[in-house]
């Protein structure tokens, strides 16, 4: 006996109706590709970004925020010499914030070199996931569970009430009073005494003139920065007239003149917008946005620098620390 044949196949070809088994197994098919591709994007990790003391990415901190916690930052290095770095961030892209902390860490590696006394302050707003990384120095100072409660008692709160920086500040002089501590106790070197700049009006012949033009050059990038172009143009003039003072000839003060006004221009322009560079030694770094890397996610630097703050070339991070959610 013969089965009667469904009616879409007694049509002629091009008018079969498409049966709704073959639309759904369509859609599945689809459905299930999607779904693979979804872990591999999940497994590109979020490149680490450019070396700052303080990054904020995620437009989370307002620019009298930034320059609070720079300065804290900078007063905390300055007097207990350990070395802190604020990372706010969107999200670490399904990454645990635990391995991404890891990687700056080992990037960076912030900490004296020698002592190793290096601390991350990681936010990641969107996951609304928090991670204090301490480096092996300060694991005594700050054991993973003080580290665990400052995030839970003194971050997370703030954190709730949409208030990032107060969460932040207080985190840090919570910090900062665990330090005090430890270098009391003597398990913490004091911070070594800065080295101060040679006094141009010490040099005579060759030595003295580079002197002269990279001190002329600072100045005049600093003052094209607050009075435009004609800040280079002061810039040299003061060099050439003191250097004329303290007994060079006016041939020698010409040269540098003309030198310091086009070093001035050139280090000013080299210095990126994105960037914000205080006169403590700190910096803010504050990328326009994302930008996609051969890597998977990356930040747009656009060739900013670390706005004169550098890593100390020690923070053997290990994996202590803590992490936390609100």
């Amino acid at each position: 006996m013969r089965l009667p044949s469904p009616k879409w196949l007694k049509k002629p070809m091009g008018q079969a109706e498409s049966p709704a088994w073959f639309a759904a197994l369509a859609w599945l098919v689809v459905l299930a590709a999607s779904l693979l591709a979804l872990p591999a994007q999940a497994q590109q990790p979020l490149a680490v970004p450019p070396l700052a003391q303080l990054t904020d990415t995620a437009g989370a901190l307002n620019p009298a925020d930034r320059e609070r916690i720079a300065a804290q930052l900078t007063d905390i290095e300055q007097r207990r010499g350990s070395q802190i770095a604020v990372l706010v961030i969107p999200s670490t892209q399904g990454e645990p914030i635990e391995d991404f902390a890891q990687r700056v860490g080992s990037s960076w590696k912030i900490g004296r070199a020698g002592v190793g006394d290096g601390l991350l302050l990681i936010v990641a707003v969107q996951d609304r996931r928090a991670r204090i990384d301490v480096a092996r120095t300060l694991e005594g100072a700050i054991p993973d569970v003080v580290a665990g409660r400052i995030i839970r008692e003194v971050m997370a709160p703030a954190f709730k009430a949409g208030d990032y920086a107060g969460g932040i500040v207080k985190a840090l002089a919570r910090i900062d009073q665990l330090l005090d501590k430890e270098a009391a106790a003597g398990a913490l070197p004091a911070p070594t005494t800065s080295v101060s700049m040679p006094n141009p009006a010490d040099g005579r012949g060759e030595e003295g003139f580079f002197v002269f033009l990279l001190v002329g050059a600072a100045v005049g990038a600093l003052l094209r920065r607050i009075f435009g172009g004609i800040g280079p143009l002061l810039a040299a003039g003061g060099t050439a007239f003191y250097a004329h003072a303290i007994g060079h000839s006016w041939l020698w003060a010409g040269a540098l003149w003309f030198f310091v006004l086009i070093a001035s221009f050139v280090f000013s322009s080299r210095v990126g917008s994105r960037s914000v560079s205080r006169g403590s030694g700190g910096s803010v770094y504050i990328p326009g946005g994302w930008s996609s890397g051969s890597g998977g996610g990356g930040w747009s630097s656009g060739g900013g620098d670390s706005g004169g703050w550098s890593s100390g070339g020690g923070g053997d991070f290990g994996g202590g620390g803590a992490s936390g959610d609100w």
